[in-house]
């Protein structure tokens, strides 16, 4: 067995994929081992500016917040029969992207290519879920110098390696943001939210208790020099 696919397997290291269903039975998700070549979020908050005569600075009124994840994967054949299944994924996230129907008119367009999106602590909702939102494209480039396996029908060429990658929009479920309680701000959503690690625990700055006269002593210029010299391994003659 190929053994990233074994570390894979053992460590939950795989990017997961779904496409969002308001009608029926959702289509089976998608999975890729995770070897991650980028990743990079944006968080945006959006102000409405608007520029008054006579005032050097607009009049700016908070909109919203957005979060925008930018993911790039590759994806690696070590055989034929990966390569296949490789191949089989992606033209399965392809057709996610279409929308869903329940009649043969354009009209009778019942849901919209919504997808769920999951990786590890990366890409997480509440309760270790996946994050719902949507993606205008998906990247897929066979990487053509590392070559092809060849079959006959119905496949064609089967690539060893392939590039992949999308921007994704998140759509927020949580309730997030600040209140106000007994006059301090409080987190509205969970504590581990977005990287599932807790918030940052502030410590106080330890009390050295020095008197004035340790606190010259210990800083002036002769008493930094000895310091360095001590580094150092020096002393004075």
């Amino acid at each position: 067995m190929d053994p990233t696919t074994t570390y894979a397997s053992n460590n939950e290291l795989y990017i997961r994929i779904e496409r969002v269903s308001k009608k029926g039975n959702q289509p089976s998700p998608v999975k890729f081992k995770a070897a991650i070549t980028n990743y990079s979020e944006n968080i945006t908050a959006n102000w409405n500016e608007e520029t008054v005569f006579g005032k050097m600075d607009p009049i700016a009124t908070y909109q919203n917040t957005q979060r925008v994840i930018s993911i790039s994967w590759t994806v690696i054949a070590m055989d034929y029969g990966e390569g296949k299944e490789n191949l089989e994924k992606a033209s399965r996230l392809q057709k996610f992207l279409y929308p869903a129907y329940d009649g043969a008119q354009a009209t009778d367009m019942v849901d919209s290519p919504l997808l769920r999106m999951s990786f590890l602590n990366f890409i997480q909702g509440k309760a270790g879920g996946s994050l719902m939102g949507y993606t205008s494209q998906f990247t897929y480039a066979p990487v053509l110098e590392d070559g092809f396996f060849h079959d006959s029908n119905p496949y064609g060429l089967i690539p060893k390696r392939i590039e992949m990658g999308c921007e994704f929009k998140v759509l927020h479920e949580e309730e997030l943001g600040w209140k106000i309680e007994d006059g301090a701000y409080v987190w509205r959503g969970r504590d581990e939210f977005p990287f599932n690690v807790g918030d940052i625990v502030e410590t106080e700055d330890k009390d050295t208790n020095l008197t004035e006269e340790e606190t010259d002593t210990k800083t002036t210029p002769a008493a930094v020099a000895t310091a360095k010299e001590k580094t150092l391994g020096t002393s004075r003659k």
